[in-house]
């Protein structure tokens, strides 16, 4: 007895299509055209968030050169998220999904306008950029999911996870080096040069949106199977992944503002200036191998990995030993990448473009809203009872949150199994 054909569900036709068909198709110009821009859309996205985290390398500079004080600092971290939040949950409607291309467009360009506002290095310059910075991460979030999933279907649904995070491990690097080399110098540089790639990259993306205008004003006015009227055992998922996604949210962001400055008062410098970027590249490589892993370990969460490495990374701070500490790094950056990856995949399964869009913002923006208000509650406890004693029971207290909803976060077979049904 032959077992039953894989199929895969084609957002385009509403119907499912072997993938005998796919892999056929694969070789013709309306598909290869298809790809690019489902690829080109996921870079782009990338490219956004990577501007978005030029600062973080430069805040110790501003603070030298231009006199950041402390509140400028929060005030830049505070006028980014603020509105970022505000601009997801404004354009999660689904009404405007059908704009995506245009959208997508507008927000490589008003990020091109962020790094000019920046790159002006004064404080107001800073201050009005991160704002910009906001409004064009906030529309260009759900644009790029719409615009991914339209190309390349179930395989592009990751894309406002996995973007973010290598956006953020290109962008806190480049502006790292560029710091080492240029020194007060990278105020200027570093965002002129991501504003004359995202002209340049606004432009090729343009082209190809206009090449497929037909094609996406079809995809993006379907909303295609409705949400809603998913079996129960999906809806039962529905609340998981939102909270999965605020735990592994609020700890990346803990870790990268706290951190480097705890390790610093700790005496350890490799720490400091390596630990968060090991932090990210491994997050960003949970997201990338979720596939691999899902074939290794299927039930796994991420939530292990998150307070495994959680509980390393504070012992090595008190035995002062910087390996484990590293390998303490890397493990919570995988646990966090995963629980944040396959909370949005749970999130938007069988999502046509127009709903993974509206869920793909509201998730960003709730994620964003509690990891800033957990910052900042962390950030008034640490201005009363000192940085060094705040830092080891928050991430204890973040280890014991991702401890107890261990048995209730969703798992990789729970995002890669129904991303292709039989018929």
């Amino acid at each position: 007895m032959h077992a039953p054909e894989r199929r895969t569900w084609d957002e385009a036709t509403e119907s499912f299509i072997p993938r005998t068909e796919i892999l056929s198709s694969g070789t013709s110009l309306p598909h290869k055209l298809q790809n690019l821009q489902g690829w080109l859309t996921a870079g782009s996205f990338s490219l956004l968030l990577a501007g978005t985290n030029l600062t973080t390398p430069l805040l110790p500079v501003y603070r030298s050169k231009i006199g950041f004080t402390p509140f400028m600092m929060s005030m830049s971290f505070v006028a980014y998220v603020g509105v970022l939040i505000m601009v997801l949950l404004l354009f999660s409607n689904g009404r405007v999904v059908r704009f995506s291309p245009l959208l997508m467009c507008a927000a490589l360009i008003l990020a091109a306008g962020s790094d000019v506002l920046i790159g002006t290095a004064t404080t107001a310059g800073v201050l009005i950029g991160r704002a910009v910075a906001g409004i064009a991460g906030g529309i260009g979030t759900g644009a790029a999911a719409a615009l991914v999933v339209a190309s390349l279907g179930a395989r592009g649904r990751s894309v406002s996870a996995t973007g973010n995070l290598i956006g953020a491990v290109l962008g806190t690097s480049f502006a790292q080096i560029c710091v080492a080399l240029l020194d007060a110098r990278a105020m200027y540089w570093t965002f002129l040069v991501h504003a004359v790639i995202c002209i340049f990259v606004v432009v090729i993306l343009a082209s190809v949106l206009t090449l497929r205008v037909a094609e996406n004003r079809r995809i993006l006015t379907n909303r295609g199977q409705d949400v809603s009227s998913l079996d129960g055992s999906v809806r039962d998922l529905k609340l998981r992944p939102f909270l999965g996604g605020c735990i592994a949210w609020s700890t990346i962001s803990c870790a990268i503002v706290f951190l480097p400055s705890f390790f610093q008062s700790l005496g350890a410098p490799i720490l400091r200036a390596v630990g968060v970027l090991v932090l990210l590249v491994f997050c960003a490589s949970g997201q990338v191998f979720s596939p691999l892993l899902y074939r290794l370990v299927p039930r796994a969460s991420g939530s292990a990995a998150s307070w495994i490495g959680i509980s390393l990374l504070l012992i090595g701070a008190i035995l002062h030993n910087t390996a484990l500490s590293l390998i303490g790094f890397g493990l919570l950056g995988i646990g966090i990448g995963v629980k944040y990856r396959t909370g949005l995949l749970v999130l938007t399964l069988g999502a046509a473009p127009v709903e993974q869009s509206s869920l793909s913002s509201v998730y960003a923006a709730t994620t964003y809203g509690v990891a800033a208000a957990t910052v900042l509650v962390a950030g008034w406890m640490g201005a009363h009872f000192g940085l060094d004693h705040l830092v080891p029971w928050l991430f204890i207290a973040l280890g014991l949150v991702t401890i107890v909803f261990s048995p209730w976060a969703p798992t990789l077979s729970d995002s890669i199994e129904r991303e292709t049904l039989p018929r």
